[in-house]
C-alpha cells in the first residue's frame, strides 16, 4: 500500500521549526524541542491507533 505525502502536515512542521529557532535564538535547543514535539506526535498516534483496535474487538 502506498501512502502520499501529506503536505500539509510537511508545511506545518516547516512553520513550527521556523518559529521554534526565532523564538528560541538557538538551533539546538529548538532541534531538543523539535524532537520532544515528533515524540509525543508518535505517542498519540500510538494511543489513537490501539485505540481503534481494541474498540474494534468489543
Amino acid at each position: 500500500m502506498r501512502q502520499g505525502v501529506n503536505w500539509k502536515m510537511i508545511a506545518l512542521y516547516v512553520i513550527v521549526a521556523w518559529a521554534l529557532i526565532l523564538l528560541t535564538g538557538s538551533f539546538l535547543m529548538s532541534a531538543g524541542v523539535f524532537v520532544l514535539l515528533f515524540a509525543l506526535e508518535y505517542i498519540i498516534e500510538y494511543f489513537i491507533e490501539q485505540r481503534k483496535k481494541n474498540k474494534g474487538t468489543k
